[in-house]
């Protein structure tokens, strides 16, 4: 994505998922997340059933913000090497629900159009 005048402005929200999984997904997804910016747009749908409980905590959510930021960059030889010098202090965290259905073998979104298989989060029973 393209930083453009009106991005520059905005501040940035990380958006880290609130489920164990494989580090691969779990990193697209936050990463597709934190691009997306999708931040207040939460509470226009709900399930009929119960969501699944996060099972990661504001800590572990925070220690992915370094990983992501570098992920999403576009100069990534450049940023990598300075992660161990690089101090991020997080001011808040808030648990923001995504609703993804279920189908066949992934569980989409349907507001942004992508996916993850329906097996990647873990220790988490999904009917």
């Amino acid at each position: 994505m393209a930083v453009n005048r009106e991005l520059e402005e905005k501040r940035l929200y990380f958006y880290s998922p609130a489920f164990k999984m494989h580090p691969g997904i779990f990193l697209r997804l936050g990463t597709r997340m934190t691009i997306i910016q999708p931040y207040g747009e939460s509470g226009k749908e709900f399930p009929k059933t119960m969501p699944c409980p996060a099972a990661l905590d504001d800590q572990e959510a925070f220690e992915t913000v370094k990983v992501m930021l570098a992920s999403m960059s576009a100069a990534k030889r450049k940023i990598f090497p300075l992660l161990p010098g690089m101090e991020i202090i997080p001011r808040e965290a808030a648990l923001v629900y995504f609703p993804f259905n279920i189908s066949g073998s992934e569980l989409v979104h349907t507001g942004y159009k992508f996916s993850i298989p329906r097996n990647a989060i873990r220790n988490i029973d999904i009917p």
